[in-house]
């Protein structure tokens, strides 16, 4: 499987105590008392799409008319138009997402079924292990709030300028992608400024992420 760091929902405003409280407790706990703190958990925090400002069905127009789109295209007979528009009212449309650093190149979600959002760190993992260091790869595998989450990409960011520099392809800092061989000094280097680039994209946000291999 390997690693995924997908964003976390962050705190609704006044919430941030519970939502904390309960970030720390959920790892601890099992079964039905389990379920019952993670139903609270997401009760009180945004989701990431709403921060990426992904269009809803139901309540933005460019979503409602995409499923419309949809519907009529799949020729879907069982319900009515509406029927179905209503069934998927308030629904995420992740393809309507517009470009941005939260959104990485480097993710499966093109691939199966993680979210737009997620970072593959596997790359990390496999390709950038050594530059890195161990520390700063265990630390990609817990689960991190948003404060975490800056001081690792500040620390990923120094990593990432430091190599750049030494190897002579500081330029791919500011690509959104990169044409080089996968073992490439260009290429890790793009791997670590945009896992950088991500994890301040969310942190300063105040959102976390959840180690997910």
């Amino acid at each position: 499987m390997g690693l995924d760091l997908n964003a976390l929902g962050k705190p609704k405003p006044g919430m941030e105590q519970e939502f904390n409280r309960l970030f720390h407790e959920i790892p601890q706990l099992t079964g039905e008392e389990r379920q019952q703190k993670m139903n609270r958990w997401f009760d009180v925090q945004i989701s990431p799409y709403d921060t990426l400002e992904t269009p809803r069905v139901g309540v933005d127009q460019q979503a409602t008319d995409w499923l419309r789109e949809h519907y009529r295209k799949e020729g879907i007979a069982d319900q009515t138009e509406e029927e179905y528009l209503q069934k998927h009212h308030g629904v995420y449309v992740p393809r309507l997402t517009k470009p941005c650093d939260g959104i990485p190149v480097y993710s499966n979600s093109g691939l199966n079924m993680a979210a737009i959002h997620s970072f593959r760190g596997q790359f990390v993992v496999e390709d950038c292990s050594e530059l890195v260091g161990v520390s700063n790869l265990d630390r990609l595998y817990q689960n991190t709030l948003a404060e975490d989450a800056l001081l690792l990409a500040e620390d990923i960011q120094t990593l990432a300028k430091t190599y750049a520099l030494k190897e002579g392809v500081a330029y791919v800092e500011h690509l959104k992608s990169v044409d080089a061989a996968d073992t490439s000094a260009a290429q890790n280097a793009h791997i670590l400024f945009s896992l950088a680039k991500w994890l301040r994209y969310w942190g300063f946000r105040g959102h976390g992420f959840e180690a997910d291999y």
